[in-house]
């Protein structure tokens, strides 16, 4: 197979030349050239000689008619890179592409300069075949990196596989478990919407009638609560008593609580994303949900918020931030009138600021209740009292079984898996901990429930139904034909006939540039999946949810309560804050962790120390279910000592020690899983007990201990130095991790965090450059495109903005970061990666038996100091600053339907 064939389209531009070919790119000379002309399209093959500096870099192909789409550039194999290599043989790189028409196409392809040729189609069928199977290849081609968001392709590739009848797109996938697939359904799997999408443009999506009663739910299993204190020392906090038991629940204790991890997710929740996701986007979250609730940073909340709030709480039965969370704040008053005026000056004001807005009083509950809404939802906030307790939340579900609680019905400060110690037992609501999350047996049952898992799939198919008509528009510009409504995109063939045709009767509405659902509103603030009714159901449907019950029912059969104790006090050196994180899962059923319990041994109160210099150190106890040889402890580390150049990250070979790393595994008292990898080889050992293995691993046996690693002196080290100790948690697994920061490989992972980000950022620009070639996209307009095909804003983990330079002639997107750094990939000055930056420090442990499974993290964290904590600082609920200013658009923004709670 070719290689990457989007990897190639998006490498484009100057931009892409200065910043990943390290300012100088090839020079280009076209020595063939063939155009076959055809219906609907014409397809031809450029080949290109190579050479220069750059002599892989990239291209960029346009024509002075806009007549040219697709274009894709077939990579060269490796083994004929490294055959190029030795024979000095510049490389040759064939540029495909389709076009319309039969006139003459006068072709510039962009390299260290602009290259330009005419060609003049002719006519031969089979000639005209050959090629498009060629050019079709390599657009399929599997893109060698992961970095940029994968749409623009994803709907390319769907849309001119069913256009053109070719194959090799939506078929032939493996069939998901059903437990993964409902558990991808509620994560918002990348995969599983990319899926979605392709059958959306495939037109293979169900759209069977909606004729079938909702099926049953997943029945309520006894659940065997043993109280491990007396009930009647079971304190229950008041706020609790007013949370529905089918709801997440966050419980703070006091307003400074509130603020403190609310500022300290917003601070990790960026720095985690760049460092986990391969995606530089930022979707706003904390803002968008602020603006919804309208709840902000007030006067009042500043200067008396502890004073008028005596409890605060995060109430919700979903966290779907991404499209429209059913999620509420919940407080509890000490002075209830100054409470209540002050949220309702805030509804005011946001009354004024958003256009479109209104209020209105719902009876809910037999309650009067105030909702002030956008048609977009961009602003959606219910607002219900009861006594001392006031709830503002996106949902009117939520709202209505609020109050429900209030007389005694169903809430969770009365269910017994909550009062009978397994709760607040293990953590009382008095205790030291800053903040206590709860997810009980009923929020897990009601996310697993009939309504939510189909609408989670109606949802996820609305919302990539929006993505594809907002791409099929530019796709139909790009090649001239008709885009003004979605009629006209299906007689394109843009989009499959029968597009839209939903089971439940919502529709994709595509009204004045602006594209929502009929149902659930704009993208990002769709109505909450508990707000939106599900009466009946496909067959389809059922049969999708009769099989996951089925699935369910035999590996789970019932969910468990988790719960989460979030504690912080001050650190041991100033500017640091000691965190610890305490996990239950307490009843637990043994077939929810039967992976874990099938590895890990008998929980052990005897741990082996850190031997010093070891910078990362992980323990385990191993089971001796799947392994001959019985129970062991498997140990390894990662050793404080000086980098040589370049490393990856991967688990093995880190703690064996890279060539240019020092780490080393170990087992006691018997080799067990390092066997796998030698640990048991038949090498003799000198008088030292060291053996060189056949791999290139040295290996020590001493006192029942067995150790492997690359470096022979390291083990040497660390041997004498073995020992166990007391565990101050016992378990299963351990971990121990130093200050990255002050430690010797400081620089090593810096540079590794700055490449990581650096890819990131430059994924972004080989986004933008997509667009303006496969989509004709005007370059100043690529940004605020691509942002709203993506559903959030180009972020890059370096810093800087995305901006639109002239290089040689070309309009090209950059990075400033990126353009005002070394082309190396050295970190510049003042950079520091942000796992270093904010860790520093922590020691984590596990325990699993047979009914519960625990978790105690305690971690050093670097505290904000521009800010520090010296809170109260307002109701700024979900992010930082001034409550954000809604968009002023010069024109109205389209009016879209009501939602059903208004009628």
């Amino acid at each position: 197979m070719m290689g990457s064939s989007f990897r190639r389209i998006v490498f484009c531009g100057a931009a892409c030349w200065t910043l990943l070919a390290g300012g100088t790119s090839a020079q280009a000379q076209i020595i063939e050239l063939d155009a076959v002309s055809g219906e609907p399209f014409g397809v031809g093959r450029m080949t290109v000689q190579l050479s220069g500096p750059g002599a892989d870099g990239s291209l960029l192909l346009t024509e002075r008619g806009g007549r040219v789409f697709y274009s894709t550039y077939e990579t060269i194999r490796p083994v004929r890179r490294l055959l190029r290599q030795l024979l000095s043989v510049p490389p040759r790189v064939n540029v495909y592409f389709l076009f319309r028409g039969n006139q003459p196409l006068e072709l510039t392809l962009y390299a260290s300069g602009p290259y330009t040729q005419r060609v003049t189609p002719r006519r031969d069928a089979g000639a005209q075949q050959q090629l498009m199977r060629s050019w079709w290849r390599d657009y399929l081609a599997p893109a060698g990196d992961a970095e940029y968001p994968p749409d623009v392709q994803n709907y390319l590739k769907a849309m001119l596989s069913r256009r053109l009848g070719l194959p090799g797109v939506g078929r032939d996938r493996a069939q998901p478990d059903e437990v993964q697939s409902a558990l991808g359904l509620l994560s918002g799997s990348e995969s599983l919407r990319l899926e979605l999408g392709q059958d959306v443009v495939l037109g293979t999506v169900d759209k069977g009638p909606a004729d079938r009663p909702l099926p049953q739910s997943i029945g309520a299993s006894a659940l065997e609560v043993v109280p491990v204190v007396p009930l009647a020392k079971v304190a229950i906090e008041p706020i609790a008593l007013h949370v529905p038991e089918e709801c997440l629940y966050v419980h703070f204790g006091s307003f400074e609580n509130f603020q403190w991890l609310n500022h300290r997710l917003e601070e990790w929740g960026g720095d985690l994303r760049n460092i986990i996701s391969e995606r530089g986007v930022d979707y706003q979250l904390h803002e968008r949900m602020n603006r919804q609730l309208a709840l902000h940073e007030t006067m009042l909340s500043n200067i008396m918020g502890p004073q008028v709030i005596a409890d605060v709480a995060l109430i919700g039965t979903d966290m779907f931030m991404r499209e429209g969370a059913a999620m509420g704040v919940l407080f509890q008053a000490r002075n209830s009138a100054a409470l209540g005026s002050d949220i309702r000056r805030q509804r005011a004001d946001a009354l004024k600021n958003e256009q479109g807005s209104s209020e209105q009083m719902l009876k809910i509950a037999g309650r009067e209740v105030s909702f002030i809404s956008t048609p977009n939802n961009a602003l959606r906030s219910f607002y219900a009292v009861d006594g001392d307790f006031h709830l503002v939340t996106t949902s009117r579900y939520v709202a209505e079984r609020f109050l429900q609680t209030g007389r005694g019905n169903r809430s969770l400060g009365k269910a017994a898996e909550f009062t009978d110690a397994h709760a607040r037992g293990v953590m009382p609501a008095a205790s030291h901990n800053t903040a206590v999350v709860y997810l009980s047996r009923e929020f897990f049952r009601n996310l697993a429930g009939p309504q939510y898992r189909v609408e989670m799939t109606r949802r996820l198919r609305a919302l990539a139904e929006i993505e594809a008509v907002q791409l099929a528009r530019l796709a139909a510009r790009a090649e001239q034909q008709p885009a003004d409504s979605i009629e006209d995109l299906i007689r394109g063939r843009f989009l499959p006939p029968q597009f839209g045709q939903r089971p439940d009767g919502s529709r994709t509405v595509l009204r004045d540039d602006e594209v929502f659902d009929s149902l659930r509103g704009a993208r990002g603030t769709f109505t909450p999946v508990s707000d939106v009714p599900v009466a009946n159901v496909t067959s389809a449907e059922a049969a999708s949810y009769t099989r996951f019950a089925s699935t369910f029912a035999q590996k789970w059969e019932r969910m468990d309560p988790v719960q989460i104790g979030v504690n912080r006090t001050a650190g041991k050196q100033p500017g640091l804050e000691h965190v610890v994180i305490d996990v239950q899962a307490n009843p637990l059923d043994e077939r929810h962790v039967a992976f874990l319990s099938q590895w890990l041994g008998p929980v052990s109160d005897k741990r082996l120390t850190p031997t010093p210099g070891d910078l990362v150190f992980l323990e385990v106890v191993m089971g001796a279910k799947n392994l001959s040889g019985g129970d062991h402890h498997l140990f390894g580390a990662l050793r404080d000592a000086d980098a040589r150049g370049d490393f990856q990250i991967n688990l093995i070979g880190t703690l064996l020690g890279q060539p240019n790393l020092r780490g080393y595994l170990g087992a006691w008292p018997q080799p067990g899983l390092l066997r796998l990898i030698g640990g048991a080889s038949d090498v003799p050992a000198d008088a030292a007990g060291f053996s060189h293995l056949r791999t290139g691993v040295w290996r020590r046996v001493s006192d029942q201990f067995t150790l492997l690693s690359f470096h022979p002196e390291v083990l040497a080290e660390v041997t004498p130095q073995l020992k166990f100790s007391p565990a101050a948690q016992p378990g299963q697994i351990w971990l121990h991790v130093e200050d990255l920061r002050t430690s010797k490989l400081a620089d090593a992972i810096n540079s590794y965090g700055y490449r990581r980000a650096k890819g990131i950022a430059s994924g972004n620009i080989r986004f933008l450059h997509s667009l303006i070639e496969q989509l004709h996209v005007p370059a100043d307009q690529c940004l605020t495109t691509g942002e709203a095909i993506v559903g959030a804003k180009l972020a890059s983990p370096l810093g800087g903005s995305y901006e639109l330079r002239d290089d040689r002639g070309i309009k090209s997107w950059t990075s400033t970061a990126l353009a005002d750094s070394p082309s190396n990939d050295r970190p510049p000055k003042g950079y520091e990666f942000p796992a270093i930056k904010w860790l520093r420090g922590a020691d984590a442990q596990l325990r699993l038996t047979k009914s519960s499974l625990s978790a105690h993290i305690e971690a050093d964290m670097a505290a904000k100091v521009e800010s520090g904590f010296k809170l109260p600082a307002g109701l700024n609920l979900f992010g930082n600053g001034a409550p954000p200013q809604p968009d002023k658009p010069a024109t109205p923004p389209p009016e879209l339907p009501k939602p059903r709670d208004a009628e």
